[in-house]
């Protein structure tokens, strides 16, 4: 694509490939509707953006013979009216070109634009389109601001799971590496069974907060050398509900203590602490379940030496269909290789 130049102190159009992307989202389907609507040949969402606050960056596309992404045309005068003054305007372009623009305000701030354009009109943008062009850019604007209040909660979701494992961390130190271990291995694991991207997120940070309620868990068990009795197995395995109950009090964990409490379900249903079976796990649990256990197999522990990953991954197998799902056991025999 070529990049069009702009004079200096205006705004720009970010045109290389790796800056323009069609946004799946609420983005795209306002530029769908934007085209269909005002009857035009392309509608584009541009935000500010592309790590210079001067540039404009192409985010949802929408064109009505399909085809690539077309290049922006040289000027975008209507674009640039629009960033000025904040209100729809259209402009007419070189040839035959018309071009419509409207702002994207949030908070008074013009965050970019919704820009319209058809290469053959057979008439001036009428005050009609304008307003429903300002309607769309509305529209789009609220999108914004619904997903600037996504990330804002997905920074707190990090900094609650930071917050969490840096507890362990200060508590147990083979804890807290056995964690990062299992939260890649268990991401990895997501992706190769077909797991959706938020699910998997969730999936690495419940597979990261697994050990918490280790932290409740007294050093004369923990850190025991040899087997534990049956009392001292008795508090061990009521460290998932601790952890369940520590991560449920953090506003926006809520979601991952159904996750943690249970990771040493079985898949036979003779696990703990609820005695949940097959599918009855959820999935994420079940993946961190097998990831656990390989990590903890090929790590030395205080009363063992570690296992090969060969040899960790025979008792895996062996395990499949009993202790852990076999689906999610195949796909870390891949990962863990690789």
């Amino acid at each position: 694509m070529e990049a069009v130049a702009g004079r200096q102190g205006e705004d720009t159009l970010a045109e290389r490939p790796g800056n323009v992307r069609e946004d799946g989202g609420v983005l795209q389907r306002v530029a769908c509707l934007a085209c269909r609507l005002a009857d035009v040949d392309e509608a584009v969402v541009l935000l500010r953006g592309g790590g210079q606050q001067s540039s404009l960056v192409a985010v949802a596309w929408h064109g009505r013979h399909g085809g690539p992404i077309p290049s922006w045309r040289e000027g975008q005068p209507a674009v640039r009216r629009a960033l000025a003054g904040g209100l729809p305007v259209a402009e007419a372009g070189r040839g035959r070109r018309l071009s419509a623009a409207a702002p994207l305000l949030v908070d008074g701030e013009v965050r970019g634009v919704l820009s319209l354009s058809s290469v053959s009109p057979t008439r001036p943008f009428s005050p009609d389109q304008l307003e429903l062009l300002a309607e769309l850019a509305e529209l789009a604007s609220t999108a914004l601001v619904e997903r600037d209040l996504r990330s804002q909660a997905e920074r707190v979701l990090d900094a609650g799971v930071s917050m969490l494992a840096r507890a362990v961390d200060i508590r147990d130190d083979y804890t807290g590496r056995h964690s990062v271990q299992v939260g890649e291995l268990a991401r990895r694991v997501g992706v190769r069974i077909g797991m959706a991207e938020a699910d998997l997120g969730m999936l690495e940070y419940a597979a990261r907060l697994h050990d918490l309620g280790k932290l409740s868990v007294p050093d004369s068990i923990l850190q025991k050398p040899g087997p534990l009795d049956e009392d001292e197995w008795a508090v061990m395995r009521r460290h998932p509900q601790w952890g369940a109950e520590m991560i449920a009090q953090v506003p926006g964990l809520e979601e991952l203590a159904t996750l943690v409490v249970a990771h040493h379900e079985r898949w036979d249903g003779s696990g703990y602490p609820n005695g949940l079976a097959g599918e009855g796990i959820p999935l994420a649990s079940r993946v961190i379940s097998a990831c656990d256990a390989f990590e903890a197999m090929v790590t030395r522990r205080p009363y063992r030496a570690p296992l090969t990953v060969d040899e960790a991954l025979a008792e895996l197998v062996a395990a499949a269909g009993t202790q852990f799902d076999p689906d999610v056991v195949a796909a870390v025999r891949v990962e863990a290789v690789e």
